[in-house]
């Protein structure tokens, strides 16, 4: 407590100040040596240093609270009117005694929109309307700073473990992804070598030449469809982790707002000075994340004294420790849950990448959950195109042998000759292709005819 410089009373020889009846000098002095001055003192005693040629010893209770000296009544706002009432000694605007008639000032002023109260500024508001002193709303509110930061702390650790399970499952993405790729290594090798031969010389391709190009074909159609169906279940499980997030980054937020309304409670506890109240606040504010809980409690600058002798004082430190603590809460785990979901973006990116990648291998495209989960082939394969373009440009192909000629395949099913390939064993896939060669099959048309049937060729 510092030297009184004014009036003073004594209680059981305690020091308490009479701010009314201290000059406006005085109060300041108080003020700037850490005092809690009464905010309207205060504020008189600010407004009435800025006068000039003001009398030195004039006092709140002696001005009647009014910062000119020797008029009792400036201003009175009614219902949206103001009255003024004599000046006697006049303003440097009108330089003398002034009368001035009672104005309607409610034309062609619009009323200030209200800012949209959060939660926690909406139920103070209900617990300063029912009546609820100041201390009993510190001790509600400082329970909720303490519950909404445990909720923040929670979110975050539930985000963690989401992140590290969709890492898990881009993990296992790009292994099946990796792995279908060995797989069919050797096939699209053969298969690409085939196509390149198509593609710069058709007239060389055989009928053999097809079948096997077509069995290359649903072999890697097959472990790509196998591999796509897999990739689009690992990406639906990143999805609806995916969605989490969305929830998980709506609750810090909560504990920010209490925080701030707990320290904003416990600054009118600990201080009737308004600059003062409004700086512990925005201190706390400031720091949030970063130790906002001590840095408020500094600016407050805790008095031992009132401290041991006032409940609502240590009721108010309370509350700003408390506050301080959820606005840290609150801000870390929120920057937490966003680090988290990034990664879970990146895994998403992963598994989109794996199905790149099968789709470049297989052929076949990414398969989706909407009607049905059977992955899509690629309609716009120019390899089938160009299959098919050669099965109806040239009816006759060469077979390695200048006299030996293979029938036409104008007629060819090539969807009937995939089935028929894929289920019957490589000995007869055999017999057939030299059945196809036998010379004397060219000679009889009607025999031409059946054995193209029975190879569902015709």
């Amino acid at each position: 407590m510092v030297d009184a410089v004014g009036p003073v009373n004594t209680y059981n020889n305690l020091a308490i100040i009479n701010w009314k009846q201290l000059t406006a000098e005085e109060v300041i002095s108080y003020s700037q040596k850490g005092e809690d001055v009464p905010a309207e003192v205060l504020r008189w005693a600010q407004e009435y240093l800025k006068l000039t040629n003001a009398p030195d010893d004039v006092t709140y209770d002696s001005s009647g609270g009014v910062v000119e000296p020797n008029v009792p009544t400036l201003a009175a706002k009614t219902n949206n009117k103001t009255e003024e009432v004599k000046v006697t000694e006049g303003t440097e605007e009108t330089g003398g005694t002034e009368e001035t008639e009672v104005t309607d000032d409610t034309e062609n002023t619009e009323e200030p929109k209200e800012e949209e109260k959060t939660a926690a500024q909406s139920e103070r508001q209900t617990l300063a309307d029912n009546g609820v002193s100041l201390y009993d709303q510190g001790k509600i509110f400082i329970q909720k700073s303490i519950t909404s930061a445990g909720g923040a702390l929670a979110a975050g650790i539930k985000s963690d473990s989401a992140a590290t399970n969709g890492e898990k499952i881009a993990a296992n993405a790009t292994n099946l992804a990796a792995k279908t790729e060995e797989n069919i290594k050797e096939t699209k090798t053969e298969f690409d070598a085939l196509m390149t031969k198509l593609r710069n010389n058709p007239e060389s391709i055989t009928t053999g030449d097809l079948n096997t190009i077509n069995e290359l074909n649903a072999q890697m159609t097959q472990a790509g469809q196998s591999a796509q169906a897999q990739l689009a279940n690992y990406s639906m499980q990143l999805d609806m982790i995916e969605a989490e997030f969305a929830q998980y980054v709506t609750v810090p937020p909560v504990a920010t707002d209490y925080g701030t309304e707990t320290v904003g409670i416990g600054s009118e506890l600990v201080s009737g000075n308004t600059d003062k109240q409004n700086s512990i606040k925005s201190t706390a504010t400031a720091n949030a994340g970063n130790n906002a809980a001590m840095a408020a409690l500094e600016k407050a600058k805790i008095n031992t004294f009132r401290f041991i002798f006032s409940r609502n004082y240590r009721m108010g430190i309370r509350a700003i420790a408390t506050g301080g603590v959820a606005l840290d809460v609150g801000t870390n785990s929120l920057e937490f849950i966003n680090e988290n979901q990034s990664r879970n973006k990146v895994s998403i990116s992963a598994v989109n990448d794996a199905q790149t990648t099968v789709e470049n291998m297989t052929g076949v495209e990414a398969a989706t959950f909407e009607a049905d989960t059977t992955p899509k082939t690629n309609e716009k394969k120019e390899d089938n195109a160009k299959i098919e373009e050669t099965k109806q440009e040239n009816p006759k192909t060469t077979d390695g042998d200048e006299n030996k000629t293979s029938p036409q395949v104008t007629d060819y099913n090539e969807e009937q000759d995939k089935k028929n390939i894929i289920k019957k064993s490589a000995e007869q896939k055999q017999k057939e292709i030299g059945a196809v060669k036998d010379t004397n099959l060219i000679t009889d048309g009607l025999e031409i005819q059946r054995r193209k049937k029975e190879q569902g060729l015709a």
